[in-house]
């Protein structure tokens, strides 16, 4: 498991953000995380929106020294190009919050 310090750029929706991820020595990278193990509502629904406006709320403003750490079990993209990754503020990890929140339903491909 790889873990990685971050701070949101934007939420995409209700299971994808952009992240400002630190990968030491000053180095930092933008990428898109899908949170793995979850899926949310699609995007231009009313759940949708729920779940998005749910998980902007859960990660804080953009920009805005809001620390996150990025869990990877593999540094891999899936089908679409984003990396897979849990997201944890402070000790709350973000991805089972979804669920138990019902904004959103565990998923294993």
């Amino acid at each position: 498991m790889y873990e990685y310090r971050a701070t949101l750029v934007r939420v995409i929706d209700g299971d994808t953000i952009v992240a400002n991820i630190d990968l030491g020595m000053h180095v930092h990278v933008e990428q898109i995380i899908r949170l793995t193990g979850v899926n949310a509502p699609e995007r231009g629904t009313p759940a949708g929106a729920e779940a998005t406006a749910w998980l902007n709320a859960a990660l804080g403003v953009p920009g805005v020294n809001n620390l996150l750490v990025i869990r990877t079990s593999k540094d891999k993209q899936e089908k679409y190009g984003r990396w897979l990754g849990e997201i944890l503020v402070g000790l709350v990890n973000v991805n089972e919050a979804l669920v138990a929140t019902g904004n959103a339903v565990v998923y294993k491909p």
